[in-house]
C-alpha cells in the first residue's frame, strides 16, 4: 500500500555499526569508497553497488568499513554489519535486522527464509539505499547468495581479492609508520 510505503521510507537510519576507535592515514581510501559506492547510485533506482576492499589481515579493512558506515550513515535507510566468514552469520545478521524491521520474523520456522526476505523485502521497502557490510567474507558465493537486489550498497572486507564483473575493488596495502601517525 502506499501509505505503508510512505511510513518505511521515513524511517529513521537504523544502524549496528559504530565509528572505529583509531583510524589514520586513510583519507585517500575513504573518499574512494564514497566515490565508488555514490557514482553508481541514483535514489530510487533499482542499482546495487559493491565495492570490494581487500588485504591483508590487520590492514584496516573492517576499521576503514565501520568509519564509512558511521561518516555516511546520514545517507542510508539502514546500517547494518554481517559477520560475513560464514553463512550462518549473515544470516543470524539478518534475522536480528529484520527483528527491528519486521514483526514476526523471528517466527519462521525457516532461518533461511526468514534472512532472505529481509535481504531480498524489507529493505526493498525504503527509498534511501541499503549499506550492508560483508565482514570477513571469502566465499564469493554467499556473496551471490545474499546481496540484496536493489537499491542498495555493499562494502565487503576480505583478505581476498573479488575478481567478478560489477564489483569496484579497493587493496589496503599496509601504512608505513609515518602515513599511520
Amino acid at each position: 500500500c502506499e501509505s505503508c510505503r510512505a511510513a518505511w521510507a521515513s524511517v529513521a537510519v537504523i544502524s549496528r555499526v559504530r565509528p572505529a576507535s583509531f583510524l589514520a592515514g586513510r583519507d585517500v581510501e575513504l573518499a574512494q569508497l564514497r566515490s565508488m559506492l555514490f557514482s553508481q547510485t541514483k535514489v530510487g533506482l533499482p542499482i546495487v553497488a559493491i565495492v570490494a576492499m581487500s588485504g591483508v589481515g590487520g590492514v584496516g579493512k573492517s576499521a576503514l568499513a565501520r568509519e564509512f558506515a558511521w561518516r555516511n550513515r546520514s545517507n542510508y535507510s539502514v546500517v547494518w554489519l554481517l559477520h560475513a566468514a560464514t553463512e550462518e552469520g549473515i544470516i543470524g545478521d539478518l534475522i536480528s535486522l529484520g527483528l527491528l524491521l519486521k514483526r514476526g520474523i523471528d517466527k519462521l520456522a525457516d532461518r533461511r527464509e526468514a534472512a532472505r526476505s529481509v535481504v531480498h523485502d524489507v529493505l526493498a521497502r525504503y527509498k534511501r539505499p541499503s549499506l550492508l557490510i560483508f565482514d570477513g567474507l571469502e566465499d564469493e558465493h554467499l556473496l551471490d547468495v545474499w546481496r540484496p537486489q536493489q537499491n542498495s550498497h555493499v562494502l565487503i572486507t576480505s583478505r581476498r581479492s573479488f575478481e567478478q564483473e560489477g564489483i569496484s575493488e579497493i587493496n589496503l596495502r599496509v601504512l608505513d609508520s609515518h602515513e599511520a601517525s
